[in-house]
Order: C-alpha cells, then structure tokens, then sequence
C-alpha cells in the first residue's frame, strides 16, 4: 500500500471496515480514515461502531497524546484497504472522535510506504 501526503496534511486513506465472525447482513462501512503514526492503538468512531453493531469485548484505559487517561470500550473489527488487504485488529471506540484513526498497531501490520 502507497500512501501519498501533501505537506500540512494528515494522511488519509479509504477503507472498509467489517464486523468479524458474524452471522448477520450487512456488518460494513466505507470510512475515510486517517493514519496516525503517534497513536499507539487504532480508534473508531462511536457511530461506526454503532452501525456495525458491534459488540464490547472489554475496556482499555488509554493515555492520550496530551497525557490525559480515558477509558474504552474494546471491538474487534477487520479493515480492508483498496488494495484488497485484510487487517483484523482490536481498536477502541471513542465518543466525540470525527474521524476513525488507524494507528501504529495497522501500520506495523500493513507497513504501507509513505511518500511526501
């Protein structure tokens, strides 16, 4: 996978992300993410997970970048690029986040080439 980033830009990517072992329709979303090489661990968006119905597989406390803890909720969710790779990883999920974010967790996983 080649990731493009303009200067002054979060880099961006198009992704799908699914449901993992399920026997229900559906369970998929189209999500522009962004790849976010200072997060430890990859997050979702609360209405993601939501749509996906997703459920809780634990909690997580997390240490943001600002050094302010939080607790999560814990899913497990399989992304697929457009290059037709399939990650499946444990993210958390967090309200009031605008964007899903895929951390280092996808990128030691996928090791997609940046270009700047």
């Amino acid at each position: 996978m080649t990731i493009r980033i303009k200067l002054k830009e979060r880099p961006r990517i198009n992704v799908m992300i699914k449901r993992i072992k399920t026997t229900q329709k559906g369970g998929m979303k189209r999500e522009r993410v962004i790849v976010d090489t200072g997060a430890k661990r990859s997050a979702i968006t609360i209405e993601v997970a939501r749509f996906l119905k997703l459920k809780k597989i634990g909690e997580k406390n997390i240490i943001l970048g600002n050094g302010t803890k939080d607790n999560r909720d814990l899913v497990w969710i399989n992304v697929t690029t457009k290059d037709g790779e399939n990650i499946d990883l444990e993210v958390t999920v967090r309200d009031g986040l605008k964007h899903c974010i895929l951390g280092i967790d996808w990128v030691s996983q996928s090791k997609p080439e940046f270009y700047y």
